[in-house]
């Protein structure tokens, strides 16, 4: 991988990691990152890599991408009108996000996709299940008056919002607390009722990402490093 890429999504598969670049396509390591050999992909941007079952699928400017042979070989889908900026398998249901256009939902592993949540001005960034929950985390416009979150509780069925909530990148879960990123507002939210309300945490950083490690809960900021929260987001330290 060439030492200026510019990384934009990491995904640890059953045998290999992957890593998606920025008009680099996705590059595969077979020994913890130490190697690294480039995949038979078109030279696009990957928002998100993900799998389901045996296929991998990736989130790319030019729609859904798919690969039956753990990475080496890429084929594009019909779902290929949208930039894709999320894809996840929740209960072996697929979930993705087509930009400005909304959630669609496969139970086919991607061969046939149907729109849950159709909307002019959303750009779904993440989902995340909690319980009988599924939360998507979105870019908000707030030309269209939109929030950046959403829920719901019937398998994408319908979705509720979260009012007043800024757009929200990414989720991690601690203890009995959800948390949620967000790029655009300052701070990085959470809440310990299973997404019913949430509050500030304490940071005063944007942040791309979150990860939890042996209950220390990181974030990404978007211009200062990594910050570290030993009790669930009270206090955070660089």
């Amino acid at each position: 991988m060439p030492p200026e890429a510019s990384v934009t999504a990491l995904y640890k598969g059953s045998t290999r990691l992957f890593a998606g670049v920025t008009n680099g396509g996705i590059y595969f390591s077979d020994d913890s990152g130490l190697n690294w050999v480039q995949s038979k992909f078109a030279h696009l941007s990957i928002h998100k890599i993900t799998s389901n079952g045996n296929t991998l699928f990736a989130g790319t400017s030019a729609g859904l991408w798919t690969s039956t042979d753990n990475g080496v070989n890429w084929t594009q889908t019909a779902f290929s009108s949208y930039g894709v900026n999320a894809i996840s398998s929740l209960n072996s249901t697929l979930y993705t996000g087509a930009a400005y256009d909304g959630i669609y939902k496969s139970t086919n592993n991607g061969v046939n996709w149907m729109p849950m949540y159709n909307r002019t001005g959303c750009v779904p960034y993440s989902f995340y299940q909690k319980g009988s929950k599924i939360f998507a985390g979105m870019f908000r416009d707030d030309h269209f008056f939109l929030t950046g979150l959403y829920f719901s509780t019937n398998e994408g069925a319908s979705w509720d919002s979260v009012m007043n909530i800024n757009s929200i990148n990414n989720f991690a879960e601690n203890s009995n607390y959800l948390f949620a990123s967000s790029n655009t507002a300052l701070g990085i939210i959470r809440s310990g009722n299973n997404g019913t309300n949430w509050t500030n945490t304490s940071i005063t950083k944007t942040a791309w990402d979150l990860a939890v490690l042996n209950n220390y809960v990181f974030a990404a900021t978007t211009s200062d490093g990594v910050y570290m929260s030993t009790n669930n987001g009270d206090t955070w330290r660089i």
